[in-house]
């Protein structure tokens, strides 16, 4: 990056970048200049702010005052955004995977909703765009400007640049059943590092926990922890295996199933919406001593499957199965008797008066009352 307002003025960042990989750069300046990269601080200085001036902006190259060019840039470019005002590290993470639209004046995202508790960028009103160009509309060689201003971007030197789809994640969407690790589960895999991977940064190996996934596809999460800004299952299922977990920060709609194995778990944090309109389910495999006479202690589900609100009552019978075979799991066989089995019978039984209610966790002095099956 370079400016100048009386002197030369330049940043370089600390990371080299991956050839043919998209990347999430972003710039601010508050009296001091930071750059992120991928909503990660790779370097930040003390700078001389640029002045007022009637020069032209350009990006990919340097335009002199005779129209020549230097510096020359080669590569893709999309989501071109110019803000008057220092967006947050939170915000630029907020938005970094999904287009941005006005809603009543104020900036939203175009995939996570209005109303998401954890709104990062809702204190934004859209007028603190200085200049929008998101590249889905184009005139000739002008870029249409979505800010209040419409001040259209020029293309130059048309023989040196051409129009191409959208090939950014935004957000990433599935597009074939596959390991999660892999660049062919995902729609133009092939130019990006997978949702929720390791980047090297400024010197650093940084986990990347704020994409937002799409997914219609069975995916398999085999080899780490995967933790998202927002995950949005469409259709088809996420299996979570060898006991990882998936942890989603601010949204979470569920059409489809999240399959958590052995001891995989999915993680909401505080804040973090499940959609109550969600149609699709989990399922958790609950472990414990096989035993009618061991008590096992075991956490309720979000709520039974609806598609207008959660937290809702259930019974044990509807929502404890057998999942000895663990694509079709089957009702318990509930028994009025206690008595212990020689053989284990097909489906399992448990002894329906042993389903206990406990409270008082924390302190691990369980005070159970019956509640039996209902």
């Amino acid at each position: 990056m370079w400016w100048n307002n009386g002197s030369n003025q330049s940043l370089t960042s600390n990371t080299a970048l991956t050839d043919n990989v998209w990347r999430h750069v972003a710039v601010t300046y508050d009296g001091t200049i930071k750059l992120y990269i991928d909503g990660v601080l790779d370097k930040e200085t003390t700078k001389t702010a640029p002045i007022t001036n009637s020069n032209l902006f350009t990006i990919g190259a340097r335009r002199n005052n005779n129209g020549s060019l230097n510096n020359e840039w080669k590569g893709g470019l999309d989501e071109l955004r110019i803000w008057n005002q220092a967006l947050t590290e939170s915000q630029l993470r907020y938005i970094m995977n999904q287009e941005i639209q006005d809603i009543s004046n104020q900036v939203e995202g175009e995939i996570l909703p209005t109303t998401v508790t954890k709104n990062e960028v809702v204190s934004i009103d859209w007028d603190q765009l200085s200049a929008y160009y998101d590249l889905n509309s184009y005139i000739g060689t002008a870029l249409n400007d979505n800010s209040i201003n419409k001040g259209y971007a020029q293309l130059f030197d048309r023989d040196r640049f051409s129009m191409d789809l959208q090939k950014a994640p935004l957000p990433y969407i599935s597009t074939a059943n596959n390991d999660w690790e892999d660049i062919n589960a995902w729609e133009n895999g092939s130019e990006l590092f997978t949702p929720g991977s390791f980047r090297n940064i400024n010197g650093a190996t940084v986990k990347i926990d704020w994409n937002i996934v799409k997914t219609n596809h069975e995916l398999e999460i085999n080899n780490t922890d995967i933790t998202l800004l927002g995950l949005i299952v469409e259709s088809d299922q996420i299996n979570v295996n060898n006991d990882h977990g998936l942890t989603v920060t601010h949204h979470l709609l569920l059409d489809g199933t999240i399959d958590l194995k052995n001891e995989s778990q999915l993680i909401q944090n505080t804040d973090s919406d499940l959609v109550a309109t969600s149609t699709g389910k989990i399922e958790r495999d609950q472990q414990g001593t096989s035993d009618k006479f061991s008590y096992n202690y075991w956490s309720s589900p979000v709520s039974l499957i609806n598609s207008s609100s959660i937290n809702t009552n259930f019974s044990i019978n509807d929502v404890l199965k057998d999942g000895t075979l663990v694509d079709t799991p089957r009702d318990l066989n509930w028994t009025s008797t206690a008595v212990r089995d020689a053989l284990q019978v097909m489906p399992r039984q448990l002894p329906q008066y042993l389903v206990d209610g406990s409270i008082n966790i924390p302190t691990y002095l369980p005070d159970n009352t019956l509640t039996g099956l209902t």
